[in-house]
């Protein structure tokens, strides 16, 4: 029982919304790697203390992402890194939609 608290204290998504920190109250540096999120994705993220400095998502299976941006609901850079092909994603009721493609890695930022 304790994994599934400490993961849902760094990522949330049992929704099929991702949430990345979802709750920084008294959160100091912390960091993750390949959390599984619904909708098959890996996330990984590191927090600096008071915000998220690093963010990346793996497609599994190249479905569409949801995510609420870590960054006050700022529009989110999302690079491709395979190509490094660039798209900007603006939230929809605080949520960032974008597809993906199945085993690509994305990384994701505030614009």
């Amino acid at each position: 029982a304790l994994p599934v608290v400490v993961n849902e204290c760094m990522m949330q998504s049992y929704s099929g919304t991702i949430r990345i920190f979802p709750n920084t109250t008294n959160l100091g540096p912390a960091r993750f790697h390949n959390l599984r999120a619904v909708g098959a994705f890996l996330l990984s993220a590191a927090y600096d203390g008071s915000v998220v400095t690093d963010l990346s998502l793996f497609s599994e299976k190249g479905k569409d992402a949801r995510i609420v941006p870590p960054w006050s609901g700022r529009a989110l850079r999302v690079i491709r890194l395979r190509d490094h092909q660039q798209q900007i994603i603006h939230p929809e009721a605080g949520v960032c939609r974008f597809s993906t493609e199945s085993g690509q890695t994305y990384q994701l930022s505030p614009v």
